[in-house]
């Protein structure tokens, strides 16, 4: 009511600022939430293994304890800020807790169209269920392997929107050096995304990618509803892995991690479906290829050296261990899921609430496998849990069979408010 009388008695030249103020009064108040993740894992420890096992044979210990505090404060169509802040320790083998900012930054609305964002942030470009071959600005994987926080990158992005297609460009923090990249998105066709990627660094060089999603339900046939089919390609001039470089010593030759970023063409690859077949059961498939990941006589000759504990060469090739990642070492990988969105519906609340899901990865070079099985629970609104079993498959020269541990568990518990 004050607003209206002040505007009728203003001069015109001052309703603009009137106006102004009543928008302001008007918008909704700043929205706040957040969630907490808490991972507690214990493990048997696998005497094989690459890495450094701590105590007997039979250790079974608490091997990760992960907090993660996710912070979210935002008005619609205004602005909207992230922080996302970890600790870290594994008990088992070290004491020393470390800390991370996963992600803090500022996104602004400039109109309605344009949006910018500041700070730290995850960048995912492209489609991919484990893997995304047009991923090329993150860094890699944690090797520690059970550490899936998204870490992000620092830089300033911002995007374009239109009816019927999306510009995203990206610059890169001084500290990443000459690093910037756009992407093209369109959706012209109902069910069909399109993806076109071009980012340059200094790790990857020149890299360009496409990556698609179709809905076949919408593109091809009603008798194919719930299946979607995704895929991508990925060519950067710059491997992202070390180079080998083979050392002797007293008439004994092994391999040692080089120099990163050899020159090359380098070409990952990766499709994927998945299936819904009903409101609650699907199943999911990908086959991927990491273009400038190792060969299998290279990485088996990695794994024999740091096999073998008693030997030269095992202390001679440890720096391999700061490097390698699970799922990302070899150039050829096959994964399977299936989930059960509630194991019951409508029948009593608490197993209408629990959700199945296991799932297989296996590298295709040496026939390694990691099975996982996970039981969710949504029974509380605002409190989820999930119970994660980790089991390892392979010969000691193999990427899984040369895991950590035996078995591997973790209780995740995430609180959202």
């Amino acid at each position: 009511m004050l607003m209206a009388v002040l505007s009728a008695l203003a001069p015109a030249q001052t309703r603009a600022g009137l106006d102004f103020l009543t928008s302001a009064f008007a918008d909704p108040p700043v929205a706040f939430s957040g969630s907490m993740f808490q991972i507690l894992g214990y493990q048997e420890a696998q005497p094989d293994s690459i890495y450094d096992v701590v105590g007997s044979t039979q250790q079974q210990s608490l091997a990760t304890s992960q907090t993660d505090i996710i912070l979210y404060a935002g008005r619609p169509g205004r602005f909207n800020a992230l922080m996302d802040v970890q600790r870290y320790e594994q008990p088992s083998t070290d004491t020393t807790t470390q800390y991370e900012v996963n992600q803090f930054n500022f996104a602004f609305n400039i109109s309605d169209a344009v949006k910018l964002r500041l700070g730290k942030q995850r960048v995912m470009w492209g489609y991919g269920l484990a893997y995304t071959p047009t991923d090329f600005i993150n860094p890699p994987l944690d090797p520690r392997g059970q550490d899936l926080a998204k870490v992000g990158v620092s830089a300033i992005s911002a995007d374009y929107v239109t009816d019927y297609y999306a510009l995203t460009g990206i610059v890169l923090s001084k500290g990443a050096g000459d690093s910037h990249g756009l992407k093209v998105t369109s959706s012209v066709r109902s069910g069909l995304d399109l993806i076109g990627v071009w980012y340059q660094a200094p790790n990857v060089g020149n890299a360009v990618g496409a990556s698609f999603s179709a809905d076949a339900g919408i593109l091809l046939s009603e008798h194919l509803k719930g299946l979607v089919v995704s895929g991508g390609v990925g060519v950067n001039q710059k491997s992202r892995y070390p180079s080998l470089v083979s050392t002797t010593i007293s008439n004994f030759t092994f391999l040692q991690p080089g120099p990163v970023g050899q020159a090359g063409v380098y070409t990952s690859w990766m499709v994927a479906a998945n299936y819904d077949v009903n409101d609650r059961f699907s199943l999911s498939t990908e086959i991927y290829h990491i273009g400038d990941a190792y060969s299998r006589n290279d990485y088996r000759n990695i794994l024999q050296c740091l096999s073998d504990h008693f030997d030269l060469c095992r202390g001679s090739s440890s720096a391999w261990l700061n490097y390698l990642a699970y799922g990302r070492n070899q150039r050829n990988y096959q994964t399977f899921s299936a989930t059960l969105s509630g194991v019951t519906a409508g029948e009593q609340r608490f197993s209408d609430t629990l959700s199945l899901r296991a799932s297989i990865l296996r590298g295709g070079g040496d026939g390694s496998a990691l099975y996982t099985a996970e039981v969710t629970s949504n029974y509380w609104d605002r409190m989820e849990i999930t119970w994660r079993n980790f089991i390892p498959m392979g010969g000691n020269t193999t990427e899984f069979g040369t895991m950590p541990y035996r078995w591997y568990f973790d209780l995740l518990i995430k609180i959202s408010f």
